[in-house]
């Protein structure tokens, strides 16, 4: 092997290792209490929510966030938040990327969602939950 050929398996072993990361990253927040993460009154929360977490640059962001923010304008139990802006909200939930989507039902974090196949899953969710009532 030449020096070009392990340089990019080493490249290409850093990437797996730094998405296993994140994926991880994800798993762990499975079954928190949102409260316990923002501080908030859980009587003021609705039985479901859903954080979009994204940023102005990323180009997946770009095509997911107008779709996520009409549901957000329709619905309050779905936050966009722009990560470049609620930096301290998107350490708390613990995001290492962009795009995710925090999953949350009765106060506890249900599954974290990544990368551009979140829409679909994040708009079937919304859908399951949307006529449930506080």
């Amino acid at each position: 092997m030449n020096v070009i050929e392990v340089l990019v398996l080493a490249l290409v072993a850093i990437f797996i290792a730094y998405n296993l990361f994140i994926l991880l990253s994800g798993w762990r927040q499975k079954g928190r209490f949102v409260s316990d993460i923002t501080g908030a009154n859980s009587e003021q929360q609705s039985s479901w929510q859903v954080y979009y977490f994204y940023s102005p640059t990323c180009g997946a962001c770009r095509n997911m966030t107008p779709i996520l923010e009409k549901h957000g304008r329709e619905n309050s139990s779905v936050i966009c938040v722009d990560v470049s802006v609620e930096l301290e909200l998107a350490r708390q939930f613990n995001v290492r990327a962009t795009p995710t989507a925090v999953l949350i039902e009765s106060g506890k974090i249900s599954k974290v969602l990544l990368g551009s196949g979140l829409l679909k899953q994040a708009n079937q969710f919304i859908t399951e939950h949307k006529n449930d009532k506080n």
